[in-house]
């Protein structure tokens, strides 16, 4: 019977039509009615739903984890569909078998092969590791073969996803035993290296043709792999040099902390060896076989095979191989688009096709992935399903047809730099440098810091030009473009600007921002010098030309700073990439950089921008820490704010950059205390009207309200700042401050859990404020005190506190900040039971401002606490009679009967209206 799902797809249920049964379901061959090509789909068992629930969890996982890796060695999927109460999971139809079929009809592979597919592995689960993913059940029988022999990983059902939490029965061992390592066994927490040991396994298998680890039962297999050493290869394989087996011996360490603890490291020695092989002359005489093979699976020593002259495959040479996937549903996957293929006759053979490599004329490009006619068979022996994500992924809707070369769309408010396959100049090695590059990429800026919002894309064919890579951005929607050559000695790319229609705010022309931003990197070692500070850096003056203070401050602060790089080669544009890399690094050095970038671009009023933000940062630093006299400082206060005015003299009458960021200070008492934004009101409203829909305009215009005393206008601009839905901390801790002085504790509530919900990395807008102004802001340090309160950890809470009194080179902050960390640090010491600590910090507070109602709340309670209480009363009656009586009533009654303390006033239940 063949039933349609999706609107799209054809599954047929007749038995003909399986291509594998296991614990969850079964997989059948089925047919994408927009491409005509066949797909295996995976469909859940609903007997196996019912009975085990939490299976439909780890269906859903697998489809995630396979959806976020997009790898060439990783099974695609085209489709998650959920209807009628049945789930399936569409995926690519790969056409080979399985290394499960390979080694159970041939038994030990040759040499290369081996290495060879375990090259690609270990490419494979670089991209997983990468992404967090940990697949937990490597095995032959999850390693899918294509037609030209490359592999294909697959079966991410029990996978772990480092942000989906797992939901695991008590006592439950994930994986198969055969390949567990005995930490698994163990019922250890698992990481990265558990897929190092089950890899090590296939590795073993693959060249011996048994596991390492063998036992009649369950338990004697789980005993050798807990007590047994690994078997000395040499003794059953000659040929295994002592490279692969010392490799494989790291990878099988029964202490996880001493087995090889990186895959790309695997990969790394994998590449050598095959290397080194193509380097040696020696010919490793056959046992029982052929001299000479020129299939992929040729015959091992012991294991003759001779394939069918008659028996052929079907050419994958032809068709679209360089086109990357574009797997958004209702679209025709490109990589499964063939021109020819293999007819049910060829698929259906009895006789089995050992896959053939390419030719070396045809492999001009990676081979792409071919269709799936094999799902793993059987349940393993025993394998306890650990399911971690909390919604299915549903059926999507889009039915639109996609050009075949187009990429993966960036994500809403994301960047996409694009990166060009790299061409081999006439005469070099082909070698896989653009994967390495792309790899290097992703791991910055969409693992390590995925806050910067840059989607790393890949683009299938070369690029030759400059005017060629700006047609190819605006096509793709790119901010960035990378393309270039390499030889066998040198890669040379060009990192240059992209679309700028993404910048709707820019009104600088093309040509003046090409010439500061494109610039031109040389490289020697793509592992491990890197391009990434390049593609900050174009980012940057990108933002800066968009008058983005935020994007710019966010670029320059994830700027690896201990890092090789790639050479630049290029002029001005080198000189402003050197300002922007020592931007935090060594800012003697990125003022030189600066210099000389005006010197040749003197016209340019971004550069006069980017060096005013040096100097004012510089200026800051030596103000707050009062390392300059008066006189030395209003000297270097002239010299950026003299930067300023060029910046706004030269630059379009629009652009926002100049109208705000200035930071400056009196030099009158105690400087510290009079730190404050200089913008004039008219310069923030024209920024705020420039940029109506950026929260850092208005965000600086709360400032000024609240310094003028205007608190409910402080309030009203902030709040319009988060109707931006800002992505970081800073505007939503101002919040929290200003709810805390307005005694709106409900208010409070809201901001903390949302602080809490949304930004667990406490540690972001400090580095913005390290960008910006060189020192420690206060509000930097509220969401990290904020959130040891709320759990209890009153210590935590007092430690960031010391450490930041101890930094003296902290600042008063935005929104009188520094009297909200006194107030926080009281909080803190009554959690530890130091009332009396506590009480004197209150008092700091109340000194300050008498208005400040929570701090009386607070420090009522700590009057209680050491028995004084008419002095509580005292402050329970002036917040009683305060124009927050109404907001902060029910609080100090709670106070009163003993209820809220100053302990507990932060934690979130306590908030309650």
């Amino acid at each position: 019977m063949t039933i349609r799902i999706g609107d799209r797809f054809e599954l047929n249920t007749e038995p003909a039509y399986i291509l594998g049964e296991g614990g969850m379901g079964t997989v059948y061959e089925g047919v994408d009615s927009l491409t005509g090509q066949k797909v295996a789909i995976k469909r859940l068992s609903t007997e196996v739903v019912r009975d085990r629930p939490e299976t439909l969890e780890r269906f859903a996982r697998e489809a995630e984890a396979l959806r976020r890796l997009n790898h060439p060695n990783i099974v695609d999927v085209i489709a998650t569909i959920n209807e009628d109460n049945e789930h399936y999971i569409v995926m690519e139809y790969v056409p080979g078998g399985s290394l499960r079929d390979i080694l159970d009809e041939h038994g030990p592979l040759p040499l290369r092969r081996v290495l060879e597919i375990a090259l690609d592995l270990a490419d494979a689960l670089t991209r997983a590791h990468r992404l967090k993913i940990i697949h937990r059940d490597l095995k032959p029988g999850n390693i899918l073969l294509a037609q030209d022999g490359t592999p294909r990983l697959t079966d991410f059902g029990v996978a772990h996803l480092d942000d989906k939490p797992d939901v695991t029965r008590t006592g439950a061992v994930v994986g198969t035993v055969s390949y567990l390592p005995p930490e698994a066994l163990n019922g250890h927490p698992l990481d990265e290296r558990a897929d190092i040991w089950g890899f090590g396994v296939v590795l073993y298998e693959m060249l011996i043709g048994q596991r390492p680890f063998e036992g009649e039962t369950v338990t004697a297999r789980v005993t050798a792999i807990l007590t047994h050493p690994m078997p000395d290869m040499s003794r059953l394989r000659y040929d295994v040099p002592v490279s692969v087996q010392s490799l494989i011996g790291r990878m099988l360490a029964k202490e996880p902390t001493m087995r090889i603890s990186s895959v790309r490291q695997i990969g790394t020695e994998l590449e050598s060896m095959l290397h080194q092989m193509d380097r040696s002359t020696q010919v490793i005489p056959q046992m029982g076989g052929p001299t000479a093979s020129s299939g992929r699976f040729e015959t091992t020593p012991g294991h003759p095979y001779q394939p069918n002259p008659e028996e052929t495959e079907y050419d994958f040479t032809q068709g679209d191989e360089a086109v990357t996937r574009d797997i958004r549903y209702g679209a025709p996957n490109p990589r499964l688009q063939v021109s020819n293929p293999p007819t049910a006759e060829t698929s259906s053979t009895e006789t089995y096709t050992i896959p053939q490599p390419q030719t070396q004329q045809s492999e001009t490009a990676r081979p792409a992935k071919r269709p799936l006619n094999l799902w793993l068979m059987g349940a393993a022996v025993l394998v306890i399903a650990v399911v971690g994500i909390a919604l299915f992924v549903s059926n999507l809707s889009s039915e639109g047809e996609t050009d075949e070369s187009a990429v993966p769309i960036a994500a809403t408010g994301h960047y996409r730099v694009l990166f060009a396959e790299l061409e081999p100049l006439s005469g070099a090695t082909e070698r896989d440098v653009t994967r390495i590059l792309v790899d290097s990429l992703e791991q910055r800026y969409e693992v390590a810091d995925p806050g910067t919002h840059l989607d790393i894309v890949t683009y299938p064919n070369p690029i030759r030009s400059a005017n060629e890579a700006i047609t190819v951005a605006n096509q793709e929607n790119a901010a960035v473009v990378i393309w270039g050559t390499y030889d066998d000695v040198v890669i040379r790319l060009d990192v240059q600007v992209g679309d700028v229609s993404l910048f709707p705010t820019m009104h600088f022309p093309r040509s003046l921002v090409e010439r500061i931003a494109n610039v031109r990197i040389e490289l020697t070692d793509p592992q491990n010098e890197k391009i990434a500070p390049y593609v900050a850096g174009v980012m940057a003056v990108l933002h800066a030309a968009d008058g983005n203070l935020v994007e710019w401050t966010r670029m320059v602060a994830a700027m690896p700073t201990e890092t090789t790089l790639a050479q630049a080669v290029s002029s001005v544009a080198t000189s402003t990439h050197c300002f922007l890399q020592q931007y935090l690094a060594a800012p003697d050095d990125a003022l030189t950089c600066i210099n000389a970038a005006i010197s040749t671009e003197s016209g340019n009023a971004i550069l006069y921008w980017m060096r005013g933000m040096a100097l004012n940062r510089r200026f800051l630093i030596e103000f707050v820490d009062e390392r300059l006299l008066p006189s030395h400082l209003n000297l270097m206060r002239d010299r950026l704010e003299g930067d300023f005015s060029t910046a706004k003299r030269l630059g379009p009458d629009n652009w926002a950059m100049p109208l705000y960021t200035q930071l400056d200070g009196t030099s009158v008492g105690n400087r510290k205390n009079n730190l404050t934004i200089a913008n004039s009101l008219n310069e923030i409203e024209a920024a705020i009207r420039l940029r109506p829909n950026d929260w850092a305009p208005l965000y600086i215009r709360a400032e000024l309200a609240f310094k003028s005393g205007d608190v409910a206008g402080a309030r009203m601009y902030i709040s319009r700042a988060l109707a931006s839905n800002p992505d970081v901390t800073l505007p939503y801790t101002s919040a929290l401050l200003l709810a805390l002085r307005t005694g709106d504790l409900p208010a409070a509530k809201d901001y903390i859990e949302t602080i809490l919900a949304e930004f667990p990395d406490t540690t972001v807008s400090r580095r913005l404020f390290d960008v910006l102004v060189g020192v420690t802001m206060p509000e930097s340090l509220v969401p990290g005190v904020v959130s040891n309160l709320v759990i209890g950890q009153y210590e935590a809470a007092s430690s960031l506190l010391q450490a930041f009194n101890a930094e003296g080179n902290s600042s008063p902050g935005l929104f009188d900040g520094d009297f909200t960390l006194i107030l926080l640090s009281g909080v803190a010491q009554c959690g530890q039971g130091h009332y009396e600590q506590a009480q004197l910090a209150f008092n700091n507070v109340i000194n300050f401002d008498r208005d400040f109602m929570v701090a009386r709340l607070l420090r009522a309670s700590a009057y209680r606490r050491l028995g004084d209480t008419a002095r509580a009363e005292n402050d329970l009656n002036a917040v009683r009679q305060s124009d927050q009586a109404e907001l902060l009533l029910p609080y100090a009654d709670a106070v009163e009967a003993g209820t809220l303390t100053c302990a507990n006033i932060f934690e979130i239940d306590e908030l309650q209206d």
